[in-house]
């Protein structure tokens, strides 16, 4: 520790690459957790491993899906932007599930 300590900006480095780690891990772990929990309380035994599965796929498949986009992006026009495209694509999600939604609902329908 001593080697790390006679270099700060090693050590502050190091330190910002461990507390950057441990906040992801635990938002997918809390991400995990609740998404488990959302799909045992909706679906039923006998296919709850498949639904589990078939999510499981699919989010697999969206990370291959996008992360070749956005790494061409982060490429040609630096992880800043990258980040932001990431962000838009998720605000894009976010709003189309809440549209589905509402769609579902029957509230956005007008009679």
């Amino acid at each position: 520790m001593s080697a790390l300590a006679a270099r700060p900006g090693v050590a502050t480095t190091f330190l910002r690459w461990t507390f950057t780690r441990a906040m992801f891990h635990k938002g997918y772990v809390l991400v995990s957790g609740l998404s488990v929990i959302w799909v045992n309380r909706r679906t039923t035994s006998e296919v709850r491993a498949t639904v589990r599965s078939f999510l499981s796929q699919a989010e697999c498949a969206g990370e291959i899906a996008s992360g070749f986009p956005l790494a061409v992006v982060a490429q040609a026009a630096g992880i800043p932007a990258a980040l932001m495209t990431s962000g838009a694509l998720i605000t894009c999600v976010g709003a189309m599930v809440a549209r589905s939604r509402v769609a579902r609902s029957g509230a956005g329908v007008r009679r």
